[in-house]
């Protein structure tokens, strides 16, 4: 007989629309597949109150099982003005706090339910994360496999303390054993993703996984920690099939997200064969393409075909100083960023470039350098740049064991904790909010951070997602409560999303109600020239 699982997706940081939570619709469609009754929830996105939307999900679900998703700890940036967790020299968001209090949650409302946790942001330092919010159980690394025997065996704990990747407060499980086996997913990815986030398929974009794992070894980066620096390629033609299923069947898709560490690691010779296949199968008269990317061994031939197949690419480039890439195990150098952007140039490539500022190494002289750099390229229109300042120090990286091993008091920031879980900066030669105020007259751009948790990104977010769900009214009834902005984003998806679900009454309601706010509202013009598409809409009912 099959059981009762709730998947929890425990990331409140949502800047635009709801994430597709991709690794939990993995999980989730697998143990359907294997006769078991889930149900996914969002409680930082559906309820006001986190704790009471919490309860509510218990005694409607009734669970047997709960699995908890940290996509995230905390979002790696020392410089957000919207943080919520300040300390001298830094100002960020931390994540587990939160998650914490809806295992207690559970914890009260229901003792006997197990609490699975997992996620990307959970295998960072999984033995600390799991004791800080109060978890039973924890999953490493990707974790359909061994959810499902979790499932399958609980509450028989002989069987249950076999399963590979999995850390338990309730018995002993040697690192050994828990981490004995580096699953991959390929077979596992759902054909058709969960309809609940369309919204996000549309905007944001369709998640595709071309590899999975991380052969590199840069000095603050978590990834070949989690999978042992391992590096699977998912099959080309699987990778080809799938782009021509989501064009056949999904209309109003026009941006795909290729998933992984870095699209042209190892070597280019495989992405530029999927490169050749878009091209060939006319995939990209169909979809605009973005992924991330390092660097190097780009050649005119590959950015040639970058550019045919219509690629956004996304530059991890962190320093145009040598001194700091070599210190950091960045695998180039300045000359190579540099040829890459002369070729993006050539072939009229489009690029947002990453930095990071503050890295071990990190002088005045250096910050001037990278900065003149930015204002060199900047002028081309073809290329943006994103920054950080501080680099997060997580457990069991290059920079954790730097520290641990060099005097570096004058250059961290933050809690020294178990497991490096509580936000922790390292920022050269000053603080990272010090380092902020000397970088931002430099630069040709100043970079916002956008608050995330105001309500009115709260009731988007909400109304979006309820709509998605096919929880028309309940969307409606928000669109209805809501202020000017939050309506003028939400109006067009909504009134699409009623219309195709044939309810007009509630299609027409909202438009009037959003023609009444501009008139009545709209003080400053910002939405009078809706009024006329508005109205055209109305008529088309």
């Amino acid at each position: 007989m099959g059981k009762k699982v709730l998947l929890i997706y425990a990331n409140e940081y949502f800047l635009t629309s709801p994430v597709y939570p991709f690794g939990l619709d993995i999980i989730a469609q697998h143990l359907r597949e294997n006769g078991h009754t889930v149900c996914i929830n969002l409680p930082f996105l559906r309820y006001q109150d986190t704790s009471k939307g919490i309860e509510t999900i218990l005694n409607d679900f009734q669970p047997d099982i709960a699995g908890i998703s940290i996509r995230n700890i905390d979002t790696a940036m020392a410089c957000d003005s919207g943080g919520t967790f300040q300390l001298p020299g830094i100002n960020t968001h931390f994540f587990l706090p939160g998650i914490a209090r809806i295992i207690t949650v559970i914890k009260k409302n229901r003792p006997d339910l197990p609490v699975v946790c997992g996620g990307t942001g959970f295998s960072v330092s999984p033995e600390s994360i799991l004791e800080y919010v109060g978890g039973d159980f924890g999953i490493i690394s990707n974790a359909a496999r061994p959810m499902l025997m979790f499932v399958n065996f609980f509450p028989d704990l002989e069987k249950v303390k076999s399963i590979p990747n999995l850390i338990s407060q309730q018995f002993d499980v040697s690192k050994k054993q828990s981490r004995s086996e580096l699953f991959t997913e390929f077979d596992l990815l759902p054909i058709e993703k969960s309809k609940d986030f369309n919204h996000s398929f549309e905007t944001i974009g369709i998640p595709v996984m071309t590899s999975y794992g991380c052969c590199m070894n840069c000095s603050y980066c978590v990834e070949p920690k989690i999978t042992k620096n391992r590096f699977i390629q998912r099959p080309k033609k699987d990778i080809v099939n799938e782009l021509v299923s989501i064009s056949e069947k999904k209309n109003n898709i026009s941006e795909i997200f290729f998933v992984n560490t870095e699209f042209n690691i190892p070597d280019p010779g495989y992405s530029l064969a999927l490169l050749k296949d878009i091209i060939k199968n006319q995939l990209h008269k169909r979809f605009r393409f973005s992924s991330q990317f390092l660097p190097i061994d780009f050649s005119e031939e590959y950015v040639n075909h970058l550019s045919r197949a219509g690629f956004y690419v996304i530059l991890t480039c962190d320093s145009f100083f040598d001194d700091i890439l070599k210190k950091n195990n960045s695998p180039y150098r300045e000359k190579h960023i540099l040829n890459t952007l002369d070729l993006f140039e050539k072939f009229n490539v489009q690029c947002t470039l990453n930095l990071i500022f503050g890295l071990p190494g990190e002088t005045f002289d250096s910050i001037n350098h990278t900065l003149s750099m930015i204002r060199k390229y900047a002028v081309t229109g073809l290329f943006k740049f994103e920054y950080t300042v501080g680099a997060r120090i997580y457990n069991n990286t290059a920079l954790a064991k730097y520290i641990e091993n060099n005097n570096q008091e004058a250059n961290i920031f933050g809690n020294i904790s178990k497991g490096y879980t509580e936000p922790l900066f390292f920022s050269s030669p000053a603080s990272p909010l010090e380092l902020n105020k000397y970088i931002e007259p430099g630069l040709p751009f100043k970079q916002h951070f956008k608050p995330f948790n105001t309500e009115d990104n709260r009731i988007f977010r909400k109304t979006i997602y309820d709509a998605d769900q096919g929880h028309l009214e309940k969307a409606c009834h928000s669109f209805l409560n809501t202020g000017i902005q939050p309506k003028a984003l939400i109006y067009d998806y909504l009134f699409r999303k009623l219309t195709d679900c044939g309810e007009n009454k509630l299609a027409k309601k909202i438009s009037i109600d959003f023609i009444t706010t501009i008139q009545n509202k709209d003080r400053q013009g910002l939405y009078t020239d809706r009024i006329p598409m508005i109205q055209y809409f109305l008529s088309l009912l």
